[in-house]
């Protein structure tokens, strides 16, 4: 070993090679406990179509419960994608894809009814423009939206539309 003369340490090439060593050490140590203690996160994803490609592709660099409780559109969820692409997720044009519409489909975005635009009702609720007009139009006139009761005495808004979305809207 190539000692220093005073201090009896490894001279530099030698310490910074155990340094890198001890702190990939961590690293992997780290990951390995976190994703030990995410066995149960995997077990509450939805099934279907995506769901053993986006165990297979995302989950080698972090836990599944990374993504519990995460709410995003398409679109967000495809730059997520891809960055992860970027980082190193292995799989193809065409898996990555059917992952971002597994994410978008199993865990959108929320839509908070108090302050989202008319243009964002339409886009994240599939509103038509006058019933998001009417909603706007509603807050602005009544005061916040309450709850779902409240929500549903919009005039011009069929509710029926979003009864299947109320899990994702935020008062």
């Amino acid at each position: 070993m190539n000692l220093t003369n005073r201090q009896n340490r490894p001279a530099g090439d030698e310490l910074s090679a155990r340094v890198r060593t001890t702190r990939n050490l961590s690293v992997m140590l780290v990951a390995f406990l976190f994703l030990a203690g995410t066995g149960l996160a995997q077990d509450e994803l939805p099934e279907g179509p995506g769901k053993k490609l986006f165990l297979r592709s995302c989950t080698s660099c972090h836990g599944a419960s990374m993504i519990i409780g995460e709410g995003h559109g398409n679109a967000e969820w495809a730059t997520t994608v891809a960055t992860m692409a970027k980082r190193g997720a292995q799989g193809t044009e065409d898996e990555f894809a059917v992952i971002v519409e597994y994410l978008a489909k199993n865990f959108p975005a929320t839509t908070n009814m108090n302050e989202a635009t008319a243009k964002e009702l339409q886009a994240q609720l599939e509103l038509s423009p006058a019933e998001a007009d009417a909603v706007v139009q509603y807050r602005e006139k009544n005061g916040k939206i309450k709850d779902w009761d409240d929500l549903k005495k919009t005039p011009g808004l069929d509710a029926a539309k979003l009864e299947s979305k109320k899990e994702r809207l935020v008062f």
